[in-house]
């Protein structure tokens, strides 16, 4: 299939493209994104439509993704320099991590005060951090080593042993409090049950080379697949998305790229069935995830070098990073035979990069650092997509639908979170007090036992003497 340009696809009934709604700059002409090199990770919030960047070394920016306005920063001393930074939701709080070492930080107005350096002894690089949707639990990938972390319980960690080479990738699952999923250096992927700690499947076989650095469930709940981003180290098949179905424990297929440039990022979208990659030649790929068919890419044009790109929570919407430009696409489907055209219109948003706050800043309010308008872009094809068609107006529907009960769930959890957690520390102490009471009770029986055995030892040797007097 031929890669197009900009928003494209063409090819069966239903043409699907990914249409620019809105794009935004972090930095003027005369700045420099990320100083130092590294890798620059962007993190969507569950609930409100904000994204998270790390823009440049030691600072932290929320944007809000609707109307590409800057909602607060923060600049971190030195000391606490970090690669890549999380939400933590339910807390507001803000994760961040770099080589051995996690921090957690409160944010306080303009401030961010670390409450917890999450470190686990000999455990190396720290190559990734999740945050459960609902319950107060931490993962922190720490060499071959799973750690939970439960911030309601004193900071109590479990660790999770299994992997025979470094963890890459991290999830928890979007429906089931009770299961994460870790991936590895050593090819396999395995699914863990939080509440008795032990691994309850071991995916492997696709490739005995491959490393799996990225890793991402499926949020409907009638379809047991996850999804895993490959290193094979082959040249015909360098790096690759590969499709699992966990039940079943088999690999359902490989999506293949033109090319050998690899793939940097990996997701179902949580609404639409489609599963879209990056790869390292600055393409944004949609697959169909019942067929695996390829349906659309997206290249942006001249100088977008796509960094990342998350889905958007609450829309059909993906937002990508490229350069120092943030680009909000709607993915969007029309018919085949549909040729009018018309107009649809991009704002286009430059904003100047204020001063970063400091511990004795203020937080800037939304939408100060804004600092011009462009003009509105008019752009083509948007008569397509005023009248759709009835296949895209029932993918609508059950998108809608499912957003709605993902809601109702999610409310549902949040509700009872608190009432399994009290559940399960009750368990807790009632296992510890039978434990305790059965111990006592061997205990008891054991001193009978000793003390029987003592007198027939005493009988015994006093017939001995007896007999022999």
């Amino acid at each position: 299939m031929k890669n197009c340009t900009g928003a494209t696809c063409a090819r069966g009934q239903k043409d699907v493209q990914l249409v620019p709604e809105l794009e935004w700059t972090l930095f003027d002409d005369s700045e420099k994104a990320d100083s130092d090199g590294t890798f620059i990770s962007i993190d969507v919030h569950p609930h409100q439509p904000w994204v998270l960047c790390r823009p440049k070394e030691n600072y932290l920016e929320v944007w809000n993704y609707e109307d590409g306005t800057r909602v607060t920063s923060w600049m971190l001393p030195s000391l606490h320099d970090f690669i890549a930074a999380k939400f933590i939701a339910q807390k507001n709080w803000i994760a961040t991590w770099r080589c051995e070492r996690a921090c957690v930080y409160e944010t306080q107005a303009s401030n961010l005060h670390c409450i917890k350096a999450l470190e686990h002894p000999g455990s190396g690089y720290l190559w990734e951090i999740a945050a459960h949707p609902t319950l107060p639990y931490i993962l922190v990938s720490a060499a071959k080593f799973v750690v939970l972390w439960n911030w309601q319980k004193n900071w109590d960690k479990v660790t999770f042993e299994g992997h025979a080479d470094r963890v890459q990738a991290l999830t928890f699952h979007p429906t089931d409090s009770n299961i994460f999923a870790s991936a590895s250096g050593d090819g396999t992927i395995k699914v863990w049950d939080i509440r008795n700690r032990w691994c309850v499947q071991t995916l492997r076989g696709y490739c005995d080379t491959a490393k799996i650095f990225k890793l991402d469930f499926c949020s409907r709940p009638e379809k047991p697949l996850i999804l895993s981003c490959n290193d094979t180290g082959l040249l015909i098949d360098y790096e690759t998305l590969v499709l699992w179905d966990v039940k079943k424990e088999v690999a359902l297929g490989k999506l293949r790229m033109d090319d050998f440039q690899g793939l940097g990022t990996d997701f179902f979208h949580p609404h639409l069935p489609y599963i879209l990659g990056v790869s390292g030649d600055d393409l944004i790929r949609v697959w169909d995830e019942s067929n695996h068919r390829l349906v659309a890419s997206y290249d942006g044009g001249l100088g977008f070098r796509v960094e990342c790109v998350a889905p958007c929570r609450n829309s059909n919407s993906v937002i990508a990073f490229s350069g120092k430009k943030f680009v909000v696409l709607k993915i969007a489907t029309k018919g085949r035979n549909e040729e009018s055209k018309a107009k649809m219109q991009m704002a286009s948003f430059s904003a100047k990069r204020p001063r970063m706050n400091t511990p004795n800043d203020s937080v800037d309010e939304p939408g100060t650092c804004v600092s011009k308008k462009k003009r509105v872009v008019e752009m083509e094809d948007k008569a397509g997509y005023g009248k759709p068609e009835v296949e895209e107006r029932i993918l609508q529907a059950v998108a809608s639908l499912e957003l709605k009960w993902m809601e109702a769930m999610n409310e549902v959890r949040e509700e009872h979170a608190g009432k399994i957690q009290k559940m399960e520390d009750d368990l807790e102490v009632k296992r510890m007090k039978a434990e305790n009471e059965m111990k006592e009770e061997h205990a008891e029986r054991l001193r009978k036992l000793e003390h029987d055995l003592e007198l027939k030892h005493m009988k015994a040797v006093k017939e001995l003497r007896e007999e022999h007097a």
